[in-house]
């Protein structure tokens, strides 16, 4: 039985105020997996591992015909990291062995995007502008479906320097490499990238492609505003097919675009069949804060704030079920990116709060071109968009994006705000090193209930603000958000209000807001 060369356990190190240990942390993992390539690759030559790869530097001829007759299987939508969705498949299918191909979403710029690389904080200034020295949390930005595979595989050393950087748009950008022989030893991020038993070592081969990088869309958002890069997308993926097919793979793991895809596709239908319920790409951006509201003086029984290990839809889906008048006043904040349309979510595979909701439902053609970007701090920075007629017709990716059936449809009001984005911290990483951060903080928290509470919003869904990649203090913004909730402001507006803090453990920013919580009621 194989095992792998003798060394210290890698574990992440211990969670300090530091954002740069967060990352260290990673590279505790990659330079492992380094270290075992070369033996894990030797114990599995017999599997057909390999270092050896290929790169084609054009397109591949067109098929011929296949004339034999074979069963149709669906096409599976999966919550999955692409290795583990490809173990699953070696495992089922008893001729899936060297047929298996995972797609490597791809950097044509650097090998693996540059996961193993230190930048300098001359370095990190220059080409992340917006974050704050030394370092910011660069680990946020290399988490991408790439790195993950190479955490977890000997992906790394089939993707040779000599291939870097090729064309992303344009003239020799329809090319890509094939890695016949990859080792899959270490489980996938959701389990710490964990050593596999080597009875559970699966080898793959690996397509490695990169998607037209942020090509310019037309006004609305919804397609490529030149032909050309069009052409270049479409010329990319059917090199995807022909390296699977020319290479005799039957069994293909793609990306989580085939989602997104389907939810844009469907948003205009979807929107019509539900317009009687408020459905709507309408959506109005508040450039600056909403007034204060007036008091409302009215007797009201007061309801504990719920905090649920939730994604934020499925929350929202069981207020409708539990409140009998919730139709018309469910809102919903969307954790957002002001940089881009939901950060991205149609050219990477970054799993944010914001991206979840996208896949899930019509939000994306609401938050409209013209918003982005808008200040992050500062001046500008207390705005947002208020999405009235938002369709919820997938499930969550925790059970596949499945299509609900229209009778569980609902449709939710949804507010857009960004919090803060990698702000500066005091030494022991609990608190804001800037009260003019922490002041925009809580402008863009008042922001949200006002948003709320002038569209006559009263139930509503919300999140840890700032709390995941943006890297703000969860105990900070817990207490934020509790104390603005209970200011007389916002006394008597909201029926229920609950925070959906996803936890894939129940660990995290879930127990630390169910804690501030707790006995608190609106």
């Amino acid at each position: 039985m194989p095992r792998l060369p003798r060394r210290k356990t890698p574990r992440a190190p211990e969670k300090t105020s530091s954002r740069v240990s967060t990352r260290n942390g990673r590279q505790v993992i990659a330079q492992d997996t380094l270290k075992c390539i070369q033996a894990v690759v030797e114990a599995c030559a017999a599997s057909g591992a390999t270092e050896e790869s290929t790169f084609y530097a054009e397109p591949l001829s067109p098929l011929q015909p296949f004339s034999g007759n074979r069963t149709k299987n669906p096409v599976l939508v999966v919550n999955s990291d692409a290795f583990t969705e490809a173990r699953r498949l070696l495992d089922k299918y008893e001729g899936a062995k060297g047929s298996v191909t995972v797609l490597n979403l791809a950097s044509d710029e650097h090998r693996a995007g540059g996961w193993l690389r230190t930048l300098s904080k001359t370095q990190v200034s220059m080409q992340y502008p917006d974050l704050p020295s030394p370092y910011a949390n660069i680990d946020a930005l290399h988490n991408q479906k790439e790195e993950a595979l190479c955490y977890s595989s000997t992906l790394y050393s089939t993707l040779k320097p000599s291939w870097f950087p090729w064309p992303n748009l344009g003239q020799g950008s329809i090319a890509g490499g094939y890695s016949p022989g990859v080792v899959v030893f270490k489980d996938d991020f959701d389990h710490d990238c964990a050593d596999l038993p080597s009875d559970q070592w699966k080898v793959v081969s690996a397509i490695t492609i990169a998607a037209p990088r942020w090509p310019k869309l037309t006004a609305d958002g919804q397609n490529f505003a030149n032909e050309s890069d069009l052409e270049d997308l479409r010329g990319k993926i059917r090199l995807v097919y022909r390296m699977a097919a020319h290479n005799k793979q039957r069994y293909l793991v793609l990306g989580r675009q085939p989602i997104a895809q389907d939810t844009l596709e469907r948003t205009e239908a979807v929107i019509k069949e539900c317009v009687a319920d408020g459905a709507t790409e309408d959506s109005t951006f508040y450039s600056e804060q909403l007034s204060p509201l007036l008091p409302l003086l009215e007797n009201k029984v007061k309801r504990p704030v719920l905090v649920v290990n939730s994604d934020a839809f499925t929350a929202a889906r069981k207020l409708f079920n539990e409140h009998q008048d919730a139709k018309g006043s469910v809102a919903v904040l969307n954790l957002a990116s002001d940089e881009r349309r939901a950060g991205g979510w149609l050219h990477s595979l970054s799993r944010t709060q914001e991206e979840a909701l996208c896949y899930s439902s019509t939000l994306y053609s609401t938050l409209k071109p013209s918003w982005f970007p808008w200040p992050n701090l500062g001046q500008g920075s207390i705005a947002g968009g208020y999405s009235p007629g938002v369709v919820v017709f997938k499930d969550d990716l925790d059970h596949d994006c499945a299509n609900l059936p229209k009778e569980q449809w609902r449709t939710v009001s949804v507010i857009t705000v960004a919090a803060p984005r990698w702000p500066k911290l005091t030494a022991d990483g609990q608190r804001f090193a800037n009260e003019s951060n922490l002041e925009d903080l809580r402008g863009k928290i008042r922001l949200v209930y006002r948003m709320a509470a002038h569209n006559k919003q009263r139930y509503l869904v919300l999140g840890p603000m700032g709390c995941g990649a943006y890297a703000c203090p969860p105990k900070l913004v817990a207490h934020e958000m509790k104390s603005i909730l209970l200011d007389q402001e916002f006394s008597n507006y909201f029926d229920q209000v609950v925070f959906a803090v996803y936890s894939k453990g129940g660990d995290g920013n879930f127990p630390v807001f169910k804690e501030i919580f707790k006995g608190v009621n609106v």
